[in-house]
Parts: C-alpha cells; sequence; structure tokens
C-alpha cells in the first residue's frame, strides 16, 4: 500500500493543475483522473485498515500541490476518521497545530468535515485539540512558583 499511494501522490504533484493546454499536459491530466477514479475504487473496496497503514504517509502530504488528489486524499482521510478515529485523530490534531498556515488549513478543513459528516466524533476532536495544547501551556510555566516539598525525613 505504501508505494503505491507514493507512486499516485507523486505522479499527481508532476501533473500542473491549470495552466496553458498541450497534448502531453491533456494526457498526464486523463492518467491522474483514471488514476484518482482507481485509488476511489480502492477506498470502497478495500478494507480500511489497509490505508491506516500508510495514515502518516496520508498526512504528510495533505498540502498535495494538486486539487483532485487532494480531494481524493481527504476522502481517504475523512475514511479513516469515520472507521478508526481515536488511532487518527492522534495525529490530525498534532497537525492542525503545525506552524505551517497551509497545513493548519487544509487539516481544519478536513476536521470541519469530519464533524459534520461524524457528528458523533465532534466532542472528540474538541477534547483532543484542547487537550493537545495543554503540555504546551504547563512547559511554559513559571516552575519557580510550583509547591514542591521535600519529602520528610521521619
Amino acid at each position: 500500500m505504501p508505494r503505491m499511494l507514493t507512486l499516485w501522490l507523486d505522479y499527481g504533484s508532476n501533473v500542473p493543475d491549470g495552466g496553458k493546454k498541450t497534448q502531453e499536459k491533456a494526457a498526464l491530466k486523463t492518467m491522474l483522473t483514471t488514476l484518482n477514479e482507481l485509488m476511489s475504487q480502492m477506498v470502497d473496496r478495500l478494507p480500511p485498515y489497509q490505508f491506516l497503514i500508510a495514515f502518516s504517509q496520508l498526512i504528510s502530504r495533505i498540502c498535495h500541490p494538486n486539487s483532485d488528489v487532494f480531494a481524493q486524499l481527504e476522502v481517504i482521510i475523512l475514511n479513516l476518521l469515520e472507521h478508526y478515529p481515536q488511532q487518527s485523530l492522534w495525529m490530525m490534531v498534532a497537525v492542525s497545530k503545525s506552524t505551517h498556515p497551509d497545513r493548519q488549513s487544509r487539516c481544519k478543513r478536513i476536521l470541519d468535515k469530519a464533524k459534520k459528516k461524524l457528528p458523533h466524533i465532534g466532542n472528540l476532536i474538541d477534547q483532543l485539540q484542547l487537550y493537545h495544547g495543554t503540555p504546551t501551556v504547563i512547559s511554559y510555566s513559571d516552575v519557580a512558583n510550583w509547591a514542591w516539598q521535600q519529602p520528610t525525613q521521619p
């Protein structure tokens, strides 16, 4: 699965989204459309855990430059959020806190769609986002004000 995803995602990166139409670009676009349809069929036919194996690879491509590939990637991620919310949300929440604005916005877009499509995980998403920020707040707090006590000796 990871190799197939790599081939699909890399090929999609090499196909321009817009620009001047040429015969070569049209052929590349046609092949990409065929690959996207194949991926769509695989999402429908394969058990979701097959994609969960490569979840980190999928998340790493959340800023894919081709809009058609991103749309299919979004479908795959939403499918994983539906079937494996506890496993996949941890990484999604981490990406939502990224310093890269495009990664944040794409992740937010997917999480918002997940909340609409899967209302039962909306609360889980909110709780994980709240929890994810807690260690950062604690790490920047003033340690000198904490009431550490030395153990008393009997």
